[in-house]
């Protein structure tokens, strides 16, 4: 048996299994990246929304937000 015919018969499908689990494992790590990026998205921008509230009511300066007293 020639190394070619060796490598074809033994090593090649070894080979193109884990070539196939590294892409299955980069496409998962790619969906889960995706996923973690959108939920930050969406963290930043109910801060942001928060801020821009709270920056509102300030220039207005009404009384809807009312800090009590510190005795």
């Amino acid at each position: 048996m020639s190394l070619a015919t060796a490598f074809l018969k033994y090593l090649y499908p070894i080979l193109l299994i884990c070539f196939l689990l590294v892409l299955v494992a980069l496409l998962v790590y790619l969906l889960w990246d995706m996923k973690r990026m959108r939920r930050m998205e969406q963290e930043e921008n109910s801060l942001r929304d928060e801020w821009r509230q709270l920056y509102e009511l300030a220039i207005r300066g009404d009384d809807e937000l009312q800090i009590p007293p510190s005795n």
